[in-house]
């Protein structure tokens, strides 16, 4: 044979496991006449599996697990295990292996903030590339603090932590709507019944965040100006979707990417790679998605950029004050 081993004991990978667990890959799988390192591929390729029968959104089509080549390199292999409506889940490499070095990352999420005065109106805006720490949020909406409107150019970014979202949602909203269904997110047939058995509802729910710090940092604004674009994906979205139940949001820009499904780690200290499989589909407050198709914007702008970001002639910001600018109140 082309490969020095042969993997058996794979009837138990079709048993339904608790979602609470990781299964022991040993239990599971078992190498015959192999080298280590193929061994330790086998298992880790197995354990993959089993985590996406359990957590993938699209769960129920896989296939039978004997239709796999389990001597693929961990990342091919998740990638052969993919379907075919799943455009978003990948891999990377894993900072946290044991055999590398630990990642340390270099750049806040915030590049550039501003606050312009204009029309006797004081206007905020920032350039935001990933919904990363709630630390880099918090800094830039104290600066913001006592602006008539703000801006937020999401236009590259592809999105990041849904926690991150929510806690910046919160201190955007009117504090009236504090406490409120930011999103909820369903699951597949496995999760679903999970949820359904532990929390009586197959979904999720996740709210605006009420606590005196919210209160206290609160913009509590009337609308807000997002400026998005083709690289604008994942949390951008949701954040634009989720809070249109209960505020004005206008989208300057090009279409987004449409991205309504989010992701959830595999992570194992054993492996080289980490995993972010597509684990569950997002709704707002009224049960509607982002469209697959990506957000429209309200003003189509090309970004064609002739300006530096931040500049008041740069073709999304200005548009952004242009229409600010008509507001009278």
């Amino acid at each position: 044979m082309g490969n020095r081993y042969v993997i058996i004991g794979f009837a138990f990978l079709l048993a339904v496991f608790g979602c609470e667990k990781e299964v022991n890959l040993d239990d599971r799988i078992t190498i015959i006449q192999g080298d280590s390192d193929a061994a330790d591929i086998a298992k880790m390729n197995g354990w993959i599996y089993s985590r996406m029968k359990d957590v993938y959104f699209w769960s129920d089509e896989l296939k039978d697990s004997l239709e796999y080549d389990y001597s693929l390199a961990p990342d091919k292999f998740f990638a052969s295990l993919k379907v075919a409506a799943d455009r978003f889940s990948y891999s990377e490499p894993n900072s946290s292996y044991s055999g590398g070095t630990k990642g340390v990352n270099l750049n806040d999420s915030v590049k550039l903030d501003s606050i312009y005065s204009i029309g006797g109106k004081r206007i905020g805006y920032f350039y935001y590339t990933g919904f990363d720490t709630e630390a880099d949020v918090t800094d830039v909406i104290l600066k913001m603090k006592g602006v008539d409107e703000l801006i937020i150019d999401v236009r590259s970014n592809p999105g990041g932590y849904v926690h991150t979202c929510t806690y910046l949602a919160s201190l955007l909203v009117p504090t009236s709507c504090l406490g409120k269904l930011f999103y909820s997110a369903s699951y597949n047939s496995r999760l679903g019944e999970f949820y359904k058995s532990t929390t009586g509802s197959e979904r999720t729910y996740t709210y605006l965040l009420d606590n005196t710090l919210v209160r206290n940092r609160s913009l509590c604004l009337k609308r807000l100006w997002i400026l998005a674009g083709s690289g604008s994906a994942s949390c951008s979205e949701l954040l634009v979707n989720s809070l249109r139940p209960y505020m004005q949001v206008i989208a300057i820009g090009e279409t987004t990417v449409g991205k309504d499904v989010g992701m959830s780690p595999l992570e194992n200290s054993r492996c080289k790679y980490r995993f972010w499989p597509i684990t569950f589909r997002n709704y707002n407050a009224h049960g509607n998605p982002v469209p697959m198709t990506g957000l429209v914007p309200d003003y189509p702008v090309g970004d064609t950029a002739p300006a530096m970001l931040g500049d008041i002639r740069e073709p999304l910001l200005a548009k952004a004050l242009e229409e600010i600018n008509k507001i009278q109140e």
